[in-house]
């Protein structure tokens, strides 16, 4: 176990056909579970093809863990195997790994994605609108505005979000639908206030260095300023104001400790370089 965790360390493929036999057949999880991290972390097609074959033999747990290690390196190859697994078994860890799977492969398993927004767990439902919003995958557009007038809350916030991310084609899709009488106007109100927040936050993540520092030049707020002080600057008061203020999913959230702040004090910046109405309160 330690020679293994010496050589991922090293990142040597020296202990490949070691941990691929290890992977494969010893009876022991923690031995599995290095062999399995050792594997990932080379990656390439040597360790997909070990994985390949784990997911293809007949030991349970060395199939689950074959299946969430493709998904972390996004192998497309057996992806008609998972998504077949997903829909025919009913044992809850596999099929949530099988899922994971689908959700870190994105488009590449739109289809599969697409369906399993009909499946009978209402928690892959969700999840399924939220990876579908993540990927951008237009072709499910459709089915999230029909979404927007359901009535579980949760669902509904999942597709806002989801068409939210997607941009222009997918909002104009949206008011389409209200301008045609089959969706109320607050539904496209909730989609566009989330789709300026993304923006905003995306101009101001730009801003932000891997140290958490923010600096300082001018003209760095000019997407804002094309974005305009009335679409702008209430996300921008939310942000500077609100403790409660809730920052879409960035990537890098999870990497920079200050993150949050750092987009609080540049909303304040960007503020007072766009002389934003009301902002007054916040600068004083």
């Amino acid at each position: 176990l330690r020679a293994l965790q010496g050589l991922a360390a090293l990142r040597s493929r020296a202990g490949l056909e070691g941990a691929a036999a290890l992977l494969l057949t010893d009876p022991s999880e923690s031995v599995r579970g290095a062999a399995a991290e050792y594997l990932s972390g080379l990656g390439g097609p040597e360790a997909e093809a070990v994985f390949l074959k784990g997911l293809a033999g007949t030991n349970p747990p060395v199939r689950l863990l074959s299946i969430l290690k493709l998904g972390e390196l996004r192998s497309p190859k057996p992806l008609d195997t998972v998504a077949r697994l997903f829909r025919s078994e009913k044992e809850p860890v596999l099929r949530r790994a099988c899922f994971d799977y689908l959700r870190l492969l994105g488009r590449a398993a739109e289809r599969e994605l697409l369906a399993a927004m009909s499946d009978e767990d209402r928690t892959f439902r969700i999840e399924a609108v939220k990876a579908l919003g993540e990927a951008g995958a237009e072709a499910a557009i459709p089915r999230l505005v029909l979404i927007l007038g359901e009535l579980e809350p949760e669902l509904r916030t999942s597709a806002e979000e989801a068409l939210a991310r997607m941009g222009p084609k997918a909002i104009q899709a949206a008011r389409a639908e209200v301008e045609a009488g089959r969706l109320k106007a607050r539904s496209l109100e909730s989609v566009l206030a989330l789709h300026h927040q993304e923006a905003v936050e995306q101009a101001l993540d730009r801003r932000v260095t891997e140290q958490g520092g923010t600096g300082f030049f001018a003209g760095q707020f000019k997407p804002l300023a094309a974005l305009g002080p009335e679409l702008a600057g209430p996300v921008l008061l939310r942000m500077a104001q609100d403790p409660r203020f809730v920052f879409r999913k960035s990537p890098r959230r999870d990497r920079i400790r200050n993150y949050d702040t750092c987009l609080r004090e540049l909303a304040v910046m960007a503020l007072g370089e766009l002389a934003v109405p009301g902002a007054a309160d916040v600068l004083g």
